[in-house]
Order: C-alpha cells, then structure tokens, then sequence
C-alpha cells in the first residue's frame, strides 16, 4: 500500500477565533463591569463553562444569551405596529374635532409697539 505524501501547509498567518471569553472580554463585549458579569453569570442564567477552575463563556453561548434577553426585536415591533393599525382600522375614522386648533377663530394680537385699530 502507499503512503500518500503529505504537503506541508506554507507559512500562511492563520487568524485564530476565540471560541470562549474570559469574564473581562465578555465585559467588555456588554458594556459592563467584571461585577456585572459575574452577577449574571450567578443570578440571570449566563453560560459558562470551567477551565482549569477560571469562568470562561462560548461566544456561542453569550449570543443566544443576548438574543433572549433583548427585549424586543425588530419583528416584535413590526408585530407590535401591525396589530395598532389593524385596532384603529376595526374602530372606524378617528375624529380630530377635539384637537382642531380653536385659535384659528380669534381675532390676531397686534405686534407691540404698534397702535390698535
């Protein structure tokens, strides 16, 4: 049987991608203190995984993190507006009588300094 001769790979610089965070990148990634980070690893449920005894978080893992705890998405507004405008369409035409300008029917203050007629 032969042995397939392998080619070494050239010198290509190879970018690595961190696939976990230390508490002090995912601080930086949200914004907050390393405190913060450790609260919401305790209290709001962000994964985490342990090396060595140091918190490290997936990149994975904090993007599904964000995506379920932002409040509202573009769709769910979308939504939000769709359903308002099919209500107002259910209720009939709006009547802006109550916010006509009732000014419109007053006689214009003269400008000061200048005699009234």
């Amino acid at each position: 049987m032969h042995k397939r001769k392998v080619t070494p790979a050239p010198d290509v610089p190879v970018t690595l991608v961190p696939q976990l965070l230390t508490i002090d990148q995912v601080a930086a990634v949200l914004c907050v203190g390393r405190s913060t980070v450790y609260e919401l690893i305790n209290e709001d449920g962000l994964p985490y995984v342990l090396v060595k005894g140091a918190k490290r978080v997936p990149v994975a893992s904090l993007n599904w993190w964000i995506a379920q705890n932002t409040r509202s998405t573009n769709a769910e507004i979308h939504e939000q507006m769709c359903r308002s405008a099919a209500q107002m369409n259910e209720r009939g035409p709006v009547s802006l009588e109550p916010y006509q300008n009732t000014n419109a029917a007053k006689k214009p203050r003269p400008k000061r300094g200048t005699p009234e007629k």
